[in-house]
């Protein structure tokens, strides 16, 4: 799984070039309209070098402020993505360099924590930016697996309307079976100067 470094030192994605920022603790990745395109198209590239980049099966999650910084940056309609359909209905922004992009409530947002000192490790301490944080998380839809079992279903009799009413117990799970198509950014909201 690529994802930030939680010690405080730069987290530098791209199996084989290192070239793309994607935050960590104590040093998230600021962006606004003028980086938010660049850092979206970056997906793609830390897939393809993780050789997990299968045509229709990438995705890219995020929060809805910086849905609004990629539309912003240049892209002014959900055509200019690929996508007529509508982004309130599906949270489906559009498709970006073969990545689907998504908005969603569920990715909360956090204080930047910094990182304690560790003596048995070594590390040292990195002192929160106090910023409130976000992760933005994308990848291959080969990466997790999900499954859900319909345990019991029952079918009552409704004394409100015509009809009948369903009652049941679902199980339901999920796993990274391939962690390698996974990639997790932490992410604030920079200022537009």
């Amino acid at each position: 799984m690529v994802t930030v470094n939680l010690d405080g030192s730069r987290t530098l994605a791209g199996k084989e070039s290192q070239a793309f920022e994607i935050g960590s603790y104590g040093t998230p990745l600021g962006l606004n309209t003028k980086n938010m395109l660049a850092f979206t198209t970056c997906f793609k590239t830390i897939l393809s070098e993780q050789n997990a980049d299968e045509v229709g099966k990438m995705w890219m999650m995020m929060p809805a402020i910086f849905r609004w910084k990629l539309i912003n940056s240049g892209l002014y309609k959900a055509l200019d993505m690929g996508d007529a359909r509508s982004v309130l209905r599906t949270g489906e922004v559009g498709e970006l360099d073969q990545v689907r992009c998504f908005t969603t409530n569920a990715l909360k947002s956090l204080i930047d924590p910094g990182v304690a000192a560790n003596a048995a490790t070594g590390q040292t301490a990195v002192a929160s930016s106090n910023r409130k944080c976000f992760w933005i998380v994308g990848g291959n839809a080969d990466a997790i697996s999900y499954a859900s079992w319909m345990v019991t279903n029952e079918q009552l009799r409704s004394n409100d309307v015509q009809g009948d009413r369903y009652r049941g117990t679902t199980i339901y799970d999920w796993s990274v079976v391939v962690p390698k198509g996974l990639i997790a950014a932490f992410v604030y909201i920079a200022d537009e100067t």
